[in-house]
């Protein structure tokens, strides 16, 4: 009888935490099995990270392409001594070298494209969630300070005038952009897309939370 009071008082003293009533319904939607697309994809990413992507996507294939396709344009430096050296062996060290700056060039122009996607609808997005709402302002803001930054790192040393003319050109962009979304009906961003799981000993489902908040703002 001492044991078991000393187990009850134990008990009282901590009690133990049921999270169970907060696990996930298994009998609802189940989650897709892992594919090859989840090892290079983040497939419970926010809306804008899906964007910026296919952004980066984009970029590498117009660049990369661009930078096939003139490969030849680009002059390797031979100094006179390797005139000695047989013509496959020249041929393949231009090769290389042409080869190793079309990779550098086409990695820089691809991370500025990246880069610039992901302040443009990284801000317009995390701009609407404080806000509590998606509107084509979030868009022209975001794309105000993401023409500012393509502009400032892209001309050196920094000008005012380019500075300014890329500020602008970024809200101009960002205005249409947004707007024309609104005039057609399409969405801002796709609300399905949210983190859901355990995080610090709480389960977080983001995307009911966001299932709830575009339901409500439908009715």
């Amino acid at each position: 009888m001492a044991s078991n009071s000393k187990a009850d008082a134990k008990t009282d003293s901590f009690p133990i935490r049921s999270d169970v009533e907060s696990l996930p319904d298994e009998s609802q939607k189940r989650r897709a099995p892992f594919t090859i697309y989840d090892v290079f994809f983040w497939r419970d990413a926010p809306d804008w990270y899906h964007k910026t992507f296919l952004c980066a996507g984009f970029g590498l294939c117009y660049y990369g392409m661009r930078q096939y396709l003139s490969r030849h344009e680009l002059e390797v430096f031979l100094p006179p001594r390797a005139q000695v050296l047989p013509k496959e062996m020249r041929e393949g060290y231009a090769q290389t070298q042409r080869f190793k700056y079309g990779l550098l060039k086409v990695g820089k122009e691809t991370t500025l494209v990246a880069g610039t996607a992901g302040i443009y609808y990284g801000g317009a997005y995390y701009l609407g969630k404080y806000r509590g709402f998606h509107d084509w302002t979030n868009f022209t803001a975001s794309g105000g300070v993401a023409g500012t930054a393509l502009a400032l790192y892209t001309i050196r040393p920094p000008r005012l005038r380019t500075t300014v003319f890329g500020s602008v050109l970024g809200l101009v962009v960002g205005t249409v952009s947004g707007y024309g979304m609104k005039a057609l009906g399409i969405p801002y961003f796709d609300e399905s897309h949210g983190f859901e799981g355990w995080w610090l000993g709480e389960y977080i489902n983001e995307k009911a939370a966001n299932a709830n908040k575009a339901e409500k703002e439908v009715a």
